[in-house]
Formats: C-alpha cells, structure tokens, sequence
C-alpha cells in the first residue's frame, strides 16, 4: 500500500485521469480535484495507509454507440489508476505472451509476432471469451489477486472495485458478477484471470494472447487436439464460456480472422470482413450524426494508422 499511495504514483495518476477529463464541463468533479490537489492527495494517502479508503458508486450509462460504459468519480477513478500502475508491474513479471500488457507491444506487436511465427506451423486454435468481463466470477479472481498481493487494505480495494455498486437512469444496482470496462485495473484483471490459460500450449506451439483473444499454432493434429482439451477445461475452470461464433479450429491454409485481420499460411491476406463492415457503419454513423470533415477525417486517417500496423 505504501507504493500505491507514494506522492509521485498518486500525481501520475491525478495526470492521467486530468488528461481524460480536461474537456468536460465546468461541473465536473475533476476540477476541484486537480485546484486542491495537494489536499485531496493528503487525505487520499491517510484514508489508503489506513485501509478505510472506500470506493463510491459507478454511474453506468450508455454511449452514442449503442455500448455500455460504467463511470467513476475522479478520486476514485486516480487511485485505481494508481493501484493498475502498480500492479501493472506484478502481473507484467508473472505473465508471458500477453500483448496488451505494458511493454509487450500491444496490438501491433501481437500481428507482428503471429506474422513472424505462423510459416512452418500447420494447425491452428484461435478464440476468446464471449462476455469476458461481465461473466468474470469474483471469487476467482479475488483468489488470483491474493495470490500475488498479500496486503490485505490492497485486497480490500479489489473487492470493493468487483463487488460495486452502480446506479443507472436512477436506480441502484449490486454488482456480483463482472468487472466494469474503461477501468484501467480491469485489463490487468482479464490477463491475471486468464493466467492458467497461458500453461496449454506447450513444446513446439505458438501462444500469443490480447486481452480475452488467444491464439495457438500447432504442427500436428495431436498438439492441437491437447490443446483444445486443455482449453475447455480451464473454460469450465474458470466459469467461462466461449465465443463460439469466434472460434475457429483447424488447418491454417484455409484462413483465419484475428484481431481484426485475415491471416492465411502465408501472414497477413487481408482485413477481416467484420473490419470492414465495422469502419464502414462508423463513418456512415458520423455522416449520420452530422460530424465535422475534421471529425471524419480524424477517424479516417486513424483506421489507416491501423492498416499500418504490418504495412498492409
């Protein structure tokens, strides 16, 4: 707990938190927060060493997208920033193949890596999780954490952030099951849940995972037939379930999508059709919703960014 209150955490956090709320409206709690930081920060840090730190209630909403995202206030919000910075570090050191981890090269590098790896392998296992992290079972990765951290006012504030409470359109909801999106502990989370995931592809077999996307390259019918039993078991392991209309089991030639492009034995054939039909709908959305060209624009040059990402 002394690093997660250290000042120089804490003020990391507080910038992180500022960049993403600097454009919201005068009353918005972020302002009194950042004018009287030095305050706040003191008694953030007092309530935090002495384990009586309490997490408030998230405003659930939903988005112009259709998606649901969940809120926290800006105090709380910086100390589970603080606390992902932290335990970033923790789970970092014990996962491998991770790619949405810090330092492992997030989405390019996890294209990069399948482009290098996928020539001399046959088979291929390609999957994830359907409602990753709403159907995260809290008891289970409550058990993860504490296996790691052994404080038990750090131990307090994961189970405060799982077991929330959340209040949408007025009415206040227990959560006792999930994780919210948009938290910046809830990636650390979905890697150290999926931990025991990591141990089925072995000996000559490719592993590379992003977020709840997991991949595995198998020579022979055998590896992959181990590993696709390996993998409902730790499924039922861990009160998942699968994705099925994301699966796809068997040989590489005959291609496959994964993380938004379409591979073959070869590497990179293409993008995936849902890639496309996903830009297409967002900028029809845009024009829709009367956006600026420097709105559209934007989200054009930035999907091209992404096109880069192998030189595609």
């Amino acid at each position: 707990m002394s690093e997660v209150s250290a000042n120089r955490v804490l003020d990391t956090a507080l910038i992180h938190v500022y960049r993403k709320r600097k454009s919201e409206m005068y009353n918005s709690d972020i302002w009194p927060l950042k004018l009287y930081w030095h305050q706040h920060r003191k008694n953030i840090r007092n309530l935090l060493l002495a384990g009586e730190y309490r997490l408030q209630e998230v405003v659930g909403f939903k988005g112009m997208d259709g998606k649901y995202y969940t809120r926290w206030s800006s105090r709380d919000a910086v100390v589970l920033k603080a606390m992902s910075l932290v335990f970033g570090e923790l789970v970092g050191s014990q996962i491998k193949n991770c790619y949405h981890l810090k330092g492992m090269g997030g989405l390019k590098g996890a294209i990069k890596s399948v482009v290098a790896e996928i020539k001399g392998y046959t088979y291929v296992l390609k999957s994830d999780v359907a409602d990753f992290y709403g159907s995260m079972d809290h008891g289970i990765l409550l058990e993860r954490c504490q296996k790691i951290i052994k404080d038990t006012r750090i131990i307090n504030l994961f189970h405060q952030y799982m077991e929330r409470l959340e209040v949408v359109n007025g009415q206040y909801y227990h959560i006792n099951q999930g994780i919210p999106k948009g938290c910046p502990l809830s990636p650390l989370m979905g890697a150290l849940i999926l931990k025991s995931l990591d141990r089925i592809a072995k000996g000559e077999c490719v592993y590379i995972k992003y977020m709840d996307d997991w991949l595995v390259l198998a020579k022979t019918r055998w590896q992959l037939r181990r590993i696709v039993k390996e993998m409902y078991r730790v499924m039922k392991e861990l009160k998942f379930r699968l994705a099925m209309d994301k699966t796809y089991i068997g040989k590489i030639h005959k291609g496959f999508d994964f993380l938004g492009y379409r591979f073959g034995s070869q590497g990179v054939v293409g993008l995936a059709a849902k890639t496309i039909r996903n830009f297409l709908e967002k900028t029809a959305r845009l024009y829709e919703q009367s956006a600026t060209d420097h709105r559209i624009s934007c989200y054009i040059n930035k999907w091209c960014g992404w096109l880069d990402t192998v030189g595609y």
